[in-house]
């Protein structure tokens, strides 16, 4: 009973530390994501090297922004890649300033689409929880005109949503802490009475061993009827 009680405070103990543990966690978590810096980078077509575009802001936890940085010297680098009917990469990093850790996530879209729109994309970001934008997917609110492609003047419009990772099922503690109880008890009662556990050949075999024996040796000695 001493064994049992100390073995259910220390699943107990263990218990609290985790949730106490996941708690500071989940803070330092917060912390850390309200530290980090977003840059925002883009290429034209697969040959070509990624350039600044901007930076993202995360303004809530479901929704951001993205600033766009410079001129609009691109636009004839995006019109010539939509003409082509080529891809617009977009890359962005995720970097923690104190530590210097940096997470990449790169996509990417039809360049026509993009140009036929004005530049209206729209991003589905995807975090974890320390904030790291590990993926996303973007697209445009506008699909390829058919035919030649004419020329318009961007207006840079973005729409940012986030979805953050949830976090997975937490163990349920109370059953498993029922259930090592009944386990333990039941394996007490095997050590305090063996025999309980026993089947009824293994308890009365003596007994059925005897009883047959003697309908054997009755039957040879009495003497068979004529």
């Amino acid at each position: 009973l001493t064994l049992l009680l100390l073995e259910m405070k220390f699943l107990y103990s263990v218990v609290a530390v985790l949730v106490v543990g996941s708690f500071f966690m989940h803070i330092c978590d917060a912390a850390d994501a309200e530290k980090l810096s977003y840059t925002v980078e883009h290429a034209f077509g697969t040959s070509d090297d990624f350039s600044s575009r901007g930076t993202l802001e995360i303004v809530s936890r479901n929704r951001g922004k993205i600033t766009q940085e410079g001129s609009y010297d691109w636009e004839e680098k995006l019109y010539e890649t939509a003409s082509k009917q080529g891809l617009y990469f977009v890359r962005i990093t995720s970097t923690h300033p104190e530590t210097g850790r940096s997470v990449v996530a790169e996509a990417f879209t039809s360049a026509c689409s993009l140009y036929a729109s004005g530049f209206s994309d729209s991003f589905n970001l995807h975090t974890n929880s320390a904030g790291y934008v590990y993926a996303f997917s973007m697209s445009s609110s506008l699909s390829c005109p058919k035919g030649r492609l004419s020329k318009k003047t961007m207006a840079f419009r973005n729409v940012v949503s986030i979805s953050e990772s949830s976090k997975g099922p937490s163990p349920h503690t109370e059953k498993m802490l029922a259930e090592n109880e009944k386990a333990r008890e039941e394996k007490e009662m095997e050590h305090k009475d063996p025999e309980a556990n026993k089947s009824f050949i293994e308890k009365y075999w003596i007994y059925i061993v005897l009883f047959v024996g003697m309908q054997i040796v009755s039957a040879f000695f009495t003497p068979q009827k004529k």
